[in-house]
Order: structure tokens, then sequence, then C-alpha cells
């Protein structure tokens, strides 16, 4: 079962380096994927060629994909991945 943040949990993240086997490896899984302009997004991983898609995190799929770029183009640019470890409920 993959984990699920909600409002006031802490989410646990391992830092990534963006490159062919990290993309393979986190293929499908949730990330924290941070945009050239500093957007952050806590979303599903798919990967298209030189495009990313984050997909929705939530069964309902209530929030839009977000569309980033490894090679330039027309959508910003990935520039850095956190790979989520798992989800704090409480403060300890």
């Amino acid at each position: 079962m993959e984990p699920i943040a909600l409002e006031d949990q802490f989410v646990i993240t391992r830092a990534e380096t963006i490159n062919e086997t990290t993309l393979a490896r986190l293929e499908g899984g949730l990330v924290i994927a941070i945009d050239e302009t500093g957007a952050k997004y806590f979303k599903r991983l798919r990967r298209f060629g030189d495009l990313i898609i984050l997909e929705s995190v939530n069964s309902d799929a209530s929030t839009r994909s977000e569309l980033l770029s490894l090679g330039g183009g027309d959508h910003p640019g990935l520039a850095n991945l956190l790979s989520v470890a798992g989800v704090l409920f409480d403060e300890p």
C-alpha cells in the first residue's frame, strides 16, 4: 500500500538524481517533483520520452495532471525530484 498524505501530515522523502535509472525505478511511484520555476507537485510519475506526466494521487483523480519536460520544449523543465518514502501522521 502506498503512503497517502493528508493536510497537516509530513511526507518523508529521499533526494534523487535525475537520470535514466532513477526515472525507470520511480515510474508509477509517488514523488515530489519540482519544476524550474520552483513549483512543487506531489504526484505519481509517468514518463513518455522527454515528457514527464505527473498524475493525481487521489483515487478520484480530482486534480489535473501536470506536464514537465526533460529536454526543454513547451513545458516547464523538471529541476528536482524526491521519492516518497513514507508519511509521518503525527509529530514525534
